[in-house]
């Protein structure tokens, strides 16, 4: 696990790439390309490594209160192993403890939400109908 470099954009790109390819059907996950790249050189960012395979990562923005996290991805060969949780772990020890961390959820999203909440996550609010086909925004903060 290490801080996200610029050679690495290539490898957010191919998990978001191989997610799709996979799982057509992702719950309130749409990163095209080009919004992924920008989003990629505007945040900082965390992933795991499998030698040199990015196999999950966080992309987070810093902001005067707290850390938004605006990506999370996991490779699906790599689902199930724990290592978003360890991953997610890390963030919450690095993160100054003056910062809050703050997501956002598709309601749907059980798997997602279920991490979160279960690694002490609160649920803030509601963004009623923010995702394509109406879905709602769960919004999340941490402490």
């Amino acid at each position: 696990m290490r801080p996200l470099k610029p050679l690495d954009e290539g490898r957010v790109q191919q998990v978001v790439s191989d997610l799709y390819r996979c799982h057509r059907d992702l719950i309130g996950f749409h990163w095209p390309a080009e919004t992924l790249q920008a989003e990629f050189h505007s945040t900082e960012g965390w992933g795991t490594f499998h030698g040199q395979r990015l196999v999950n990562f966080v992309l987070y923005r810093v902001t005067p209160v707290a850390w938004e996290i605006s990506v999370v991805a996991s490779h699906p060969e790599f689902w199930g192993q724990g290592l978003m949780r360890s991953l997610l772990s890390h963030i919450i020890v690095i993160k100054p403890t003056d910062k809050e961390l703050w997501l956002e959820v598709h309601c749907e999203n059980n798997g997602a939400w279920g991490l979160y909440e279960s690694l002490g996550f609160c649920r803030m609010g509601v963004r009623a109908n923010y995702y394509p086909g109406g879905g709602s925004a769960w919004l999340y903060t941490l402490r």
